[in-house]
């Protein structure tokens, strides 16, 4: 999971590391605005949200922020749950993109065995 203003792509050379080692990976970067920038599998775009961070540099302000960030972190968690179970639907059964590409994990991806990794706002 990415830092405020992070994108997986950041993570390349740790997802490439570990798909080496025989690993499956599997990078997310978040729309809950906290991407520097989120370009949508349907061509829109999701822009980073400055106006937390401003919340956060006044006193009169700060619990707000809190809040807001707060929010970002549950909707990050639901996300990460939603993508680690379609992830191991992957092991019953395959969808249409990777057919298309002869690609299969059915039967193949150890599920007793998950693990997830982060920095700073994403840690």
């Amino acid at each position: 999971s990415h830092g405020l203003t992070g994108v997986a792509e950041i993570y390349s050379y740790q997802a490439m590391s570990l798909a080496a080692s025989g690993h499956f990976v599997m990078s997310i970067t978040h729309s809950d605005k906290s991407a520097i920038g989120v370009k949508r599998k349907d061509g829109s775009f999701i822009p980073y949200d400055n106006e937390i961070a401003k919340l956060s540099s006044q006193k009169e302000t700060y619990a707000d922020s809190v809040e807001a960030r707060r929010k970002q972190t549950a909707y990050r968690a639901n996300e990460l749950l939603a993508a680690t179970e379609k992830l191991m639907t992957l092991n019953v059964g395959n969808i249409e993109e990777l057919q298309e590409l002869g690609l299969s994990f059915v039967g193949i991806l150890d599920t007793s065995d998950v693990a997830a990794i982060g920095h700073s706002f994403g840690g």
